[in-house]
């Protein structure tokens, strides 16, 4: 996981200051779009998983996790323009 997180932060660094590469620009959009899809679909999460109404896990990812995530994907593709 850590190994992840470390790449996809790289990733995101540097792809503004390196146009020409596609490959790293590609990996940037990609984690943009796990971040996009990770916040979206935490708001559907109660939804598909009856059983998991009412836990706290529930209340902070609508309130906290999935906002964040949708916020870092936004911000991960303002920074590629």
């Amino acid at each position: 996981m850590a190994a992840a997180l470390l790449t996809a932060s790289a990733l995101v660094l540097t792809a503004p200051a390196t146009p020409g590469s596609s490959l790293i620009r590609t990996g940037a959009q990609t984690v943009a779009g796990v971040l996009l899809l990770r916040g979206s679909a935490g708001y559907a999460l109660p939804t598909l998983v009856p059983s998991m109404q009412g836990t706290p896990f529930v209340r902070l990812n609508a309130r906290l996790y999935s906002p964040l995530c949708l916020l870092l994907g936004t911000a991960v593709l303002l920074s590629l323009r």
